[in-house]
């Protein structure tokens, strides 16, 4: 059984982020790249994460948006396709960890995370967000979804026209 991470959050200062679409491949291609674009002129604060916003079972047109924590306060000299956030935070996350940073490694935490969700009664608001750390030398990504309860907000909801006839 996979443990599932409960009320997990996400915090970070000073965030350079961009847009990836490619396919599978092309992706670490992009997140190297974005990588490289932003230490030539800014320190990185760690590693970067990034989320999967297109449908992860079509990998050969894939939507992603690459986040690289940096040092400085302001990146002012960015390329037109990157964008600065102050702060970047995901509150009310569920996680679980994958051994390794490939889509097969993640499969089995992404259905325990699916499963966990079903059974809580949750509903994900958030793509998948993936971080990946080495602990003892392996790799291992950390997977965040933001939950809410199911029917979250349904009262505060107001229809756009009368239903009465």
């Amino acid at each position: 059984m996979i443990p599932i991470g409960k009320e997990q959050a996400l915090h970070y200062r000073n965030v350079v982020s961009r847009y990836c679409q490619s396919d599978l491949a092309g992706l670490v291609d992009c997140f190297n790249e974005a990588m490289a674009t932003v230490s030539a002129k800014y320190t990185p604060a760690g590693g970067f994460f990034y989320a999967i916003i297109s449908d992860m079972r079509k990998t050969d047109h894939m939507l992603a948006q690459v986040f690289i924590p940096i040092v400085e306060d302001a990146a002012p000299d960015l390329p037109a396709e990157y964008r600065f956030q102050s702060y970047f935070q995901l509150l009310d996350l569920v996680a679980a960890r994958a051994l390794g940073k490939t889509q097969a490694d993640f499969q089995a935490p992404l259905g325990a995370l699916i499963n966990y969700c079903v059974d809580e009664a949750l509903t994900p608001v958030t793509p998948p967000f993936f971080r990946t750390v080495v602990l003892d030398g392996k790799p291992y990504t950390d997977i965040y979804f933001g939950v809410v309860p199911d029917g979250y907000g349904k009262d505060m909801m107001v229809p756009l026209h009368s239903t009465d006839e």
